[in-house]
């Protein structure tokens, strides 16, 4: 169950209050979750205008496989915004400004 409007406002007891607040958390949790992997899976832009890649896109952009990509997650984590153990994503500005480094090394 999870709280309403009339449960906060009728609680009498601090402890059921922390139930509820803990029960909004919750929810708020789930819901940014839900906001990011769709944000991700349609490569939607962010607030920046920056777009979310996918490993295929990323290698794309750089002119690499997605063997390379993968193998050489470390030298791209820069660009990297997907959280730890999830699939890599990566920022489409970030990996522009880390291809430009690259080329000054050149």
């Amino acid at each position: 169950m999870t709280a309403t409007r009339s449960e906060i406002r009728g609680a009498t007891e601090p402890e059921r209050l922390v139930e509820l607040l803990a029960q909004l958390r919750t929810l708020e949790t789930e819901a940014e979750v839900r906001l990011l992997r769709l944000s991700v899976a349609e490569g939607l832009r962010d607030q920046s205008g920056d777009e979310v890649l996918d490993t295929k896109a990323t290698a794309a952009l750089i002119g690499r496989s997605v063997d390379w990509v993968n193998r050489h997650r470390h030298e791209l984590r820069s660009a990297l915004v997907s959280e730890t153990g999830a699939r890599p994503r990566y920022s489409r500005q970030r990996l522009t400004k880390l291809l430009e480094r690259w080329g000054e090394r050149s």
